[in-house]
């Protein structure tokens, strides 16, 4: 007979939705384009005009705090690899409500906050972009940081 009280059944609920949103972050680097560096981090280097390269964050909402900072450092010091073997690399930006909602730690992480008026045009579009696509109003803002400025951070 099984025990009702084994506390071995939350376990596999907790396990089968990790595996859901490790299928979720797949998917959201597989439809968007963007090249995975580890678990949560992924980037996508645009046309040679805009010389940058787009960093985003797929969902984690299973990970805790000190584990999303761990992936993220790890994701940047992958990422200046990849910056320092490429030229055309500029800029590292990123474009996000994370952005809006924690931008004192991403200064922290060495990136400056966008507060141009293209800028907040640019952002505003792209909210109303969101909003009719996938219904997703939050603010955005735009942290940017130069290749020097990322290299000198991040390339060990």
């Amino acid at each position: 007979m099984e025990n009702p009280f084994n506390k071995s059944t939350p376990k596999i609920e907790k396990n089968s939705k990790v595996q859901n949103l490790d299928a979720e972050r797949n998917a959201f680097f597989f439809e968007h384009g963007y090249t995975r560096v580890n678990k949560i981090l992924g980037y996508q280097i645009l046309p040679d005009t805009y010389q940058s390269l787009h960093i985003h964050l797929a969902p984690a909402n299973d990970l805790g705090v000190g584990e999303k900072i761990r992936l993220i450092k790890d994701g940047f010091k992958k990422l200046a690899v990849v910056i320092s073997s490429n030229t055309d690399i500029q800029k590292v930006y990123a474009v996000s409500w994370i952005v809006a909602r924690q931008p004192k730690f991403m200064e922290k992480m060495g990136f400056e906050i966008e507060d141009s008026i293209d800028v907040k045009l640019l952002l505003g579009s792209m909210r109303v972009v969101s909003a009719l696509t996938n219904r997703d109003t939050r603010p955005r803002a735009m942290a940017t940081m130069s290749r020097e400025k990322f290299l000198e951070r991040y390339l060990n």
